[in-house]
């Protein structure tokens, strides 16, 4: 039930009203222990015309193929996108895959996750992530990604900061390069 004065301006109930529906689109991915990752960017991309996880748009495919890279694999949790990369990168293969509950087939040079870790908000599922990530790593290979390396905090239902202390309990024994400012996160390696 919503309770309101009757004193307050028209402008002022449709700000609340506007503001109060923002809120509760937003609820509407939650659930006890998470939310519903894929539809959430399913339907972010529907809304805004892009999709800021896994392969996305293409932004960083697109660097790859620049630099000459052959064999191209790109994961993401929706296919949204997977028809249009496909025609702008028909020689790369996208792959529709949870990396927090399904294994990486193969092992690769570089494995890299740019503004993707910080939206696996439970812990068991990041662990899950790293742990395939950590089978996917080839033996020279190197895992990029980038974090905003805070101690464990919750930005967001859908945002969660980590410390660079929670990579490093998942990948021990691995070398991690010096974390580097990236856009509003930190970018860093990790390798065998």
């Amino acid at each position: 039930m919503l309770l309101c004065k009757a004193g307050q301006s028209q402008n002022n109930l449709i700000n609340m009203i506007d503001t109060l529906t923002k809120y509760l689109k937003r609820l509407k991915y939650k659930f006890i222990g998470g939310y519903d990752s894929e539809e959430y960017w399913r339907n972010r991309h529907k809304q805004f015309g892009f999709d800021i996880r896994g392969c996305g748009i293409g932004f960083y495919t697109n660097i790859f193929k620049q630099n000459g890279c052959k064999n191209y694999i790109g994961l993401d949790i929706t296919d949204t996108l997977f028809a249009e990369l496909g025609r702008n990168y028909p020689t790369y293969t996208f792959v529709k895959k949870d990396i927090t509950e399904q294994l990486v087939n193969g092992k690769f040079d570089v494995v890299i996750m740019i503004d993707v870790t910080q939206h696996i908000t439970e812990e068991n599922r990041f662990k899950n992530a790293m742990m395939h990530i950590k089978d996917a790593i080839g033996e020279t290979g190197i895992f990029i990604v980038t974090s905003w390396l805070l101690t464990d905090k919750v930005k967001t239902f859908y945002e969660k900061a980590r410390s660079i202390e929670n990579y490093r309990a998942c990948f021990p024994g691995y070398h991690f390069s010096e974390p580097v400012p990236f856009r509003d996160k930190f970018i860093f390696t990790i390798r065998k």
